[in-house]
């Protein structure tokens, strides 16, 4: 790849890989994980004017807590991390095989991500 007249080496990119995928892509699934079960439970419970708020005393309401499934996130943000760095060393190395084992994981962890997004908005 070529910016400004210079080769861009594998090294380069293979850190813009892991910075764009590994942090970035991470920094925001783990604050959506936290901020999405939030906006939905206000939505849904907030301000006791919905009537899903005005159960019996026995009943117990659903905390923010519980909106987002913690294991499918906790592999989700593993896979997204772990993926990365496999993308990444691929690139590094030359090894194009490693560089698309990390791509099927970051895939399949996002989509274990859209499975546990999805829940929160079932609950």
């Amino acid at each position: 790849m070529e910016a400004s007249g210079r080769t861009v080496g594998p090294a380069f990119m293979g850190m813009m890989l892991l910075v764009v995928f590994g942090f970035l892509g991470w920094v925001i699934a783990a604050y959506m994980a936290k901020i999405l079960p939030f906006l939905r439970w206000m939505s849904k419970y907030g301000h006791g004017l919905a009537p899903a708020t005005r159960r019996a005393p026995r009943e117990r309401l659903v905390g923010v807590r519980d909106m987002m499934p913690q294991v499918p996130t906790g592999v989700a943000l593993l896979g997204f991390a772990g993926g990365a760095v496999l993308l990444a060393a691929g690139s590094w190395s030359g090894r194009e095989e490693l560089a698309w084992i990390g791509a099927v994981v970051g895939v399949l962890a996002w989509l274990v991500y859209a499975g546990a997004m999805w829940a929160v908005y079932r609950r």
